[in-house]
């Protein structure tokens, strides 16, 4: 059980600035589209039934260091509101909404082989090592609202993560983003 980890571009800006690089969104997208087969059971819709898809690429001194896509219910915020307030998170944009509220976020952290799409999106070589990081956010109620992907170039940014040991009142407690 990993407990205090958080990723945020804010974050990215200041891992970024600790090396001094300046970071910003690139290339971005945000699509109306079926959610295929797993996608609807991660997010409890039905197959087949629109999501929003976010992606961008985050650049650090011009160049690509990492790859963003977020997928999202479409009754989690409107695709109007989407496209005229986000600007490059979409944590910051659903904590500033303030609705859904928001509960945990489970992160699995492997390293991946690029895929072809990816490796283009990055500007590199497909098969490349990434870092990445495959994230479920949590509503208070237990409900996915976010299925996050995220790809990032190895030796550009050091992501630590924090656990909370010796806390026997949290051992065995399950919570709705353990289900």
């Amino acid at each position: 059980v990993v407990q205090g980890f958080e990723l945020r571009p804010g974050c990215i800006e200041t891992l970024a600035a600790r090396k001094g690089l300046r970071v910003q969104m690139g290339a971005h997208t945000v699509a109306r589209r079926p959610s295929t087969s797993e996608e609807a059971g991660q997010l409890s819709i039905r197959e087949g039934e629109d999501l929003l898809e976010v992606s961008r690429v985050i650049e650090a001194d011009g160049r690509p260091v990492a790859f963003l896509i977020d997928l999202l219910p479409c009754d989690i915020v409107p695709e109007p509101e989407l496209l005229e307030s986000f600007r490059g998170s979409v944590l910051d944009l659903l904590l500033r909404r303030g609705d859904p509220p928001l509960g945990a976020s489970r992160t699995e952290i492997t390293a991946v082989s690029a895929a072809p799409e990816i490796a283009r999106h990055l500007s590199i070589q497909r098969g490349d090592v990434l870092l990445h990081f495959e994230a479920s956010l949590h509503g208070r109620d237990g409900r996915v609202i976010d299925r996050s992907h995220s790809f990032f170039l190895p030796g550009i940014f050091r992501f630590h993560v924090l656990r909370r040991v010796g806390h026997p009142a949290d051992a065995g407690r399950s919570t709705a983003a353990d289900k």
